[in-house]
């Protein structure tokens, strides 16, 4: 659970926001303004490079493919 920066006068505005956000998350391009400035995407790719004894199938399903 998060709280925003910024307060919103509209239910529709505060909405609004949250679709951007959700959309950003979804898209692996959300950074958690607390904890990190590096996009999740890419956090995985190294992540999944320090392990080379990952079989080439768990590799694509953990890229997504």
């Amino acid at each position: 659970m998060r709280s925003h920066s910024e307060t919103f006068s509209r239910k529709a505005d505060a909405d609004r926001a949250l679709t951007l956000i959700e959309a950003e998350v979804t898209r692996g391009a959300w950074i958690d303004p607390d904890r990190s400035k590096i996009r999740l995407a890419d956090y995985a790719e190294v992540w999944i490079t320090q392990r080379p004894g990952l079989r080439p199938r768990t590799v694509e399903i953990y890229k997504g493919r």
